[in-house]
């Protein structure tokens, strides 16, 4: 039994890596697109401010169900 608990386990963390990663890589993308079309840092920042609280709720619904 160990190994299907050693198995669960490492699904759990990869699961949660993946989210997290996935979290970055849209982040990356926004602020790259940011300063494609906006040629403002302020611009870039006030999306960001909107953006940077969405990426942590929904986070939170993802590993949350995730870790339980």
């Amino acid at each position: 039994m160990p190994a299907e608990d050693m198995a669960i386990k490492w699904k759990n963390v990869s699961d949660i890596i993946s989210i997290f990663s996935k979290i970055i890589f849209i982040s990356c993308l926004s602020i790259y697109y940011n300063r494609k079309f906006f040629k403002s840092t302020n611009k870039i920042k006030f999306f960001s401010s909107f953006l940077g609280p969405y990426l942590i709720v929904t986070s939170i619904f993802f590993v949350i169900p995730k870790i339980f």
